[in-house]
């Protein structure tokens, strides 16, 4: 997986592969902020590279696309046991598209599939603390002072979470509106867990400035014009 640091040069379009070669054993270019001159190099899904300091992005441009994705897909490029991806729902266009962040196999709701990897590493850097909203169904209600441990941090058995904003969204109690900023695996499932009850349903509906809206259960889309100027690109 992956291709040579050359060979994806070339295919952006920045010069032959064998000018390429040299461009990068001349010292010219970043691979996530590191200079690269070995030539074994290998671009990753998601990484980010740049020459003489200007981001190197595939030819046509970077493409964003919203996902709702459906339970069942899992949110990776590849599955090395056959199953489906969520690369099977969308329509890329030839770019190298890879999903930013991950909803487990029973959950459902946006993904953001792009090849920016500027864009990817500042939506999931934890420093960044992006927020990322869900709708969670519940086993059965939470207490009140169980929903006031979610709110102001709860302990886990590897750290305690920041603290999150929770609503309920139903006079049951079985329907929660969760955000937190932080990507821990399974996190969401795990705080519902330590505060007493069990996730259900899980379906994020936004992340960072995107919101899901009436997009239905395994459509997809491009990013509109403003929907990127609020994400902060710029450098289309």
């Amino acid at each position: 997986m992956g291709e040579r640091i050359a060979k994806y040069l070339a295919s952006c379009g920045v010069a032959s592969r064998r000018k390429s070669e040299a461009i990068v054993e001349d010292g010219r270019v970043t691979l996530n902020g590191l200079t690269v001159v070995d030539l074994s190099t290998k671009v990753m899904p998601g990484d980010a590279v740049s020459l003489d300091g200007k981001p190197v992005k595939p030819k046509g441009g970077f493409i964003y696309i919203m996902l709702n994705k459906p339970r069942g897909y899992l949110t990776s490029v590849t599955d090395d046991r056959g199953r489906d991806t969520v690369m099977s729902l969308v329509d890329a266009k030839d770019h190298r598209v890879f999903p930013v962040g991950r909803l487990d196999l029973d959950s459902e709701g946006l993904i953001l599939l792009t090849d920016d990897g500027d864009l990817a590493y500042r939506l999931m850097h934890p420093g960044k603390n992006v927020d990322k909203t869900y709708y969670v169904s519940l086993s059965n209600p939470l207490k009140e002072e169980n929903l006031h441990l979610l709110r102001i941090g709860i302990m886990l058995e590897d750290a305690m979470t920041a603290p999150a904003q929770v609503e309920l969204m139903h006079p049951s109690g079985l329907i929660l509106r969760i955000t937190i900023h932080e990507g821990r695996k399974r996190q969401v499932k795990r705080m519902i867990e330590a505060a007493g009850s069990k996730v259900l349903s899980l379906k994020r509906v936004a992340m960072g400035t995107l919101k899901l809206g009436g997009l239905k259960t395994g459509e997809w889309r491009y990013l509109t014009e403003e929907e990127k100027r609020e994400l902060g690109v710029t450098h289309e």
